[in-house]
Order: structure tokens, then sequence, then C-alpha cells
């Protein structure tokens, strides 16, 4: 799958969901990631803990 790295949305299949995105920005020479708050799309029967 690609995805635009903007706004996580598909570009070429085989996804059909959006991934999240999360704002980064440089900081005195450092990369800080501010973690999304929403929930990621994943496959159906998995959870966020990689269990069902």
């Amino acid at each position: 799958s690609k995805f635009n790295l903007r706004t996580g949305e598909v570009d070429a299949p085989p996804a059909k969901l959006p991934v999240r995105v999360h704002k980064v920005s440089v900081v005195d020479g450092q990369i800080m990631v501010e973690e999304s708050s929403e929930a990621p799309n994943l496959p159906p029967g998995l959870t966020v803990n990689g269990h069902v």
C-alpha cells in the first residue's frame, strides 16, 4: 500500500483505510513527535495490543 504522509489517506491499494498521522516538528535541532489522539485503523480481529 501507499499512503500520503501528510494526511494518512490511501494513495494506492491494497489498503482501504487511511493510517493516522502524527505531528512532527524540529525544536532546537531535535525531532519532536506528538502522537495522534485518533484511534488507529486496524484490520478486523486485531486490537491495539495485537490480541484478538
